[in-house]
């Protein structure tokens, strides 16, 4: 590991600087073991075991301490508030376009308060029925030209439209355009082996409807969920016997855990300490169940 230390300024001995630790370092060890289902049942251990042991978890708050803490819970309220409107805000510094900064307030107004009012206008449904157009067209056509990649990430055209949606949308849209070169791949496929087919002379019987390549069958829904990294749950269904198997345990260890209130730098005002804290939970395919043990408190 490496040490990080504190020097001063124009000089290259080590200062000394006190740290002030809301959470104290934390030193323990983890453990995560999988088995099969017969070794399960066999032995009568979970699927799925994980155990954590912890020596000293402190907790040490200050008033510096709680201030850091409403100061980084701003922060982050924040940074999610920015977050929701990204694709609107501009790349350029406020001082650099602050015509580009005012379009992007204009929208973040605008945006809630038809989100208050549950409407669009109709020339935003125009714009966005386009957009979706253009979107799809576009993202399917960079997908046919080369088959074997997954998603397009490398074109400008598509980057700067991804700047102007939300990710909801994009998902949606992706997966349209996803569908629609995976329906013409199997149409051109299907047209070529009817081409090279003898029964193409007119011995040829109808399969399907042309409707029915409209409908979502499961092979299209198999794919779907490849394309955007849904996995169904497709294990088994648990029999009778089975129910009794516990599926998953996890159990945490603390040899010694405290939480202090301190004032003026080292004084503490308050200490609430216990020792061989420990707690596992057991959860099995209708029941979960909860152990809670301590050895000592003050």
């Amino acid at each position: 590991f490496q040490v990080f230390e504190f020097r001063k300024q124009d000089s290259s001995s080590t200062a000394s600087k006190t740290h002030t630790y809301i959470l104290r370092p934390i030193s323990g060890k983890a453990k995560y073991t999988k088995v099969h289902i017969d070794e399960a049942k066999r032995s009568g251990q979970a699927l799925q075991n994980a155990a954590v042991d912890l020596d000293d978890v402190t907790l040490s708050l200050s008033k510096d301490g709680y201030r850091d803490i409403l100061k980084m819970a701003d922060n982050f309220s924040s940074f999610n508030q920015r977050l929701r409107y990204a694709h609107y805000r501009p790349s350029l510094p406020v001082k650099s376009d602050p015509k580009a900064w005012w379009k992007y307030a204009y929208k973040v107004v605008t945006h809630e308060m038809k989100k208050a009012s549950g409407s669009l206008s109709w020339e935003q449904l125009l714009r966005n029925a386009r957009l979706r157009k253009t979107y799809v067209s576009l993202y399917a056509s960079l997908l046919k030209s080369d088959m074997s990649r997954p998603v397009v990430e490398d074109n400008e055209e598509i980057n700067s439209l991804d700047r102007e949606l939300d990710m909801e949308v994009i998902l949606q849209w992706r997966m349209l355009a996803h569908k629609f070169v995976e329906q013409s791949a199997e149409r051109q496929h299907a047209q070529q082996n009817k081409k090279q087919s003898w029964w193409s002379f007119g011995w040829t019987g109808s399969s399907k409807d042309d409707g029915d390549s409209k409908s979502f069958s499961d092979e299209d829904w198999e794919r779907l969920n490849r394309i955007i990294g849904y996995k169904e749950n497709t294990e088994y269904i648990p029999a009778q016997q089975d129910m009794k198997l516990m599926q998953f345990y996890f159990e945490i260890r603390m040899k010694h855990n405290a939480s202090r209130l301190i004032i003026d730098g080292s004084e503490c005002l308050a200490d609430l300490s216990c020792e061989d804290f420990r707690c596992n939970l057991k959860m099995y395919p209708e029941a979960k169940v909860f152990d809670l043990k301590l050895g000592s408190y003050k």
